[in-house]
């Protein structure tokens, strides 16, 4: 009787020697994409301004150059893609080529006016330096799809619709792009930028449907922001985890005395899972499609019920199916974690 109790459950040992060596294995592979930069996010359409365009579109233009200092960002809302910056917009410019009311119809892209301030202006030989005092609401396009192991870039693009390049050239570099030497983000760091200049394309349509293009001085600024803390991660993963343990141990127990506690438990498991999938979406993203953290739950989910319809028949099957089971479950979670994983490993 009692070598026939012992045939019906899995090893523990085996069990906890599976559970500890695919943890190992799935912090190893998460190793890469926490101690390296991880972004997704679409860059703004701009093309870059060569001489051969230059002399397609005519004309001698002026380059105007731009600078953007932060000065803070009291509102750093990365779940909502929600940024309000405290900055100065500074443009350089021939005046007697160009004149500042022109000059001052830029505009932030995806992005609304909170304060400007007047132009203040100062002249340093034929150039006249602009500077503009802001306040704006950045509500910028960002990828969540490797939430929560995903860093972010967050661009300010500036374009000027009332001139082309043919009148205006916009130069900026990365010397132009500074940040305030005290600015602190909570669980972020910038840890790089970059400035782009060039040009907006927009496609037209006239009257006699005939195509056309036009075109507009556009700078970019980008700040990569890098997620410093694993709270998210930890947070999420760690939870899900046990939970998959807790179902496995239950492969462990002796069908003969405890068959029904066998099934309560691994319905207790699915519905912790369910219950802790509420608070996984309190602080995740919003998005329409499948992020990392919802693969891992979506594993780990299905995972349970596989072990729970298994239980349903705990007093056929034998132990040694049980551990076979337990230690498939953890090769196809190996081979799914690795997937998921690989865009942020290569």
């Amino acid at each position: 009787m009692n070598n026939n109790i012992k045939n019906k459950k899995a090893s523990l040992l085996l069990l906890l020697t599976l559970f500890i060596s695919f943890v190992s294995i799935l912090f190893f592979l998460l190793y890469t994409p926490i101690s390296k930069f991880t972004s997704d996010d679409p860059y703004p359409e701009i093309s870059t301004l060569i001489p051969s365009k230059i002399i397609e579109f005519g004309g001698s233009p002026t380059t105007v150059h731009v600078g953007l200092y932060i000065r803070d960002i009291p509102t750093f809302d990365i779940l909502n893609s929600r940024f309000i910056l405290d900055a100065i917009v500074l443009f350089k410019f021939d005046h007697r080529q160009i004149s500042l009311d022109r000059i001052g119809k830029f505009k932030f892209d995806r992005a609304r006016i909170i304060e400007q301030s007047k132009p203040q202006t100062k002249i340093e030989g034929h150039n006249l330096i602009a500077r503009y005092d802001m306040k704006l609401e950045l509500n910028t396009s960002l990828s969540f799809k490797f939430f929560p192991l995903d860093d972010h870039r967050v661009n300010i693009s500036i374009t000027n619709y009332s001139l082309t390049p043919s009148e205006v050239v916009f130069s900026s570099s990365m010397e132009d792009l500074t940040l305030n030497p005290d600015l602190r983000i909570a669980g972020w760091e910038v840890i790089d930028k970059m400035v782009k200049t060039g040009f907006l394309t927009d496609k037209t349509y006239s009257d006699e449907k005939k195509s056309g293009d036009i075109h507009n001085p556009r700078v970019i600024f980008s700040l990569d922001f890098a997620n410093i803390g694993i709270r998210h991660l930890m947070t999420l993963l760690i939870p899900l985890l046990i939970i998959f343990l807790i179902s496995t141990i239950t492969f462990t127990f002796d069908p003969t005395d405890t068959s029904a506690n066998i099934v309560s438990t691994s319905i207790a498991t699915i519905t912790a899972l369910i219950a802790y999938k509420f608070v996984i979406e309190s602080m995740s993203p919003k998005t329409g499609y499948l992020m990392l953290s919802d693969n891992f739950f979506l594993y780990i989910f299905f995972g349970c019920i596989t072990i729970f319809i298994f239980n349903l028949f705990s007093n056929i099957i034998n132990g040694f199916y049980k551990n076979i089971i337990t230690a498939t479950l953890y090769i196809i979670y190996t081979i799914l974690f690795i997937y998921s994983l690989y865009p942020l490993l290569s």
